[in-house]
């Protein structure tokens, strides 16, 4: 029993338990710290001029991921957006029994994902390279990503 995410009959999709789903939703939150962590925060792209957004980058944001990603408010929601990184949003807070992921979504997600790659760990990049092809494909095909 687990997962699959696809967007159509005999195009490519991605398999999981629940458990793996689970644990690669976490691993993707702990790749959006460490992508924070090592590229906004240390200024490895000096990527903040607002010294207001990074306080809120480092405050809200970081304590709102911590305790749940669902929780999240719309300001913290735009700091996502300003950096490019609302598809973790996305991502994750999406219930496994509610359908799909729109275009927008798949767009949204293939584009941090992209950015994140990097930050996962080495084993699930297999699992990071099956997602991005996936959203890209959806993007592309202009076809939604379902769950069953």
């Amino acid at each position: 029993m687990g997962i699959k995410l696809y967007i159509g009959k005999d195009l490519p999709n991605v398999s999981l338990s629940f458990s793996e789903w689970d644990n690669f939703k976490i691993n993707a939150v702990n790749a959006l710290f460490r992508y924070i962590e090592y590229t906004l925060i240390v200024g490895k792209y000096k990527k903040i001029e607002d010294r207001a957004l990074a306080k809120n980058l480092e405050t809200d944001l970081m304590d709102i991921i911590n305790e749940q990603i669902e929780d999240l408010s719309f300001d913290q929601i735009d700091t996502l957006i300003y950096f490019d990184l609302c598809g973790i949003y996305y991502f994750v807070n999406k219930d496994t029994f509610q359908g799909h992921y729109s275009l927008g979504n798949s767009y949204d997600i293939y584009q941090t994902l992209l950015i994140l790659k990097e930050y996962f760990r080495p084993q699930d990049q297999i699992i990071v390279d099956n997602f991005i092809d996936l959203f890209r494909l959806s993007f592309n095909s202009n076809l939604k990503v379902h769950f069953t």
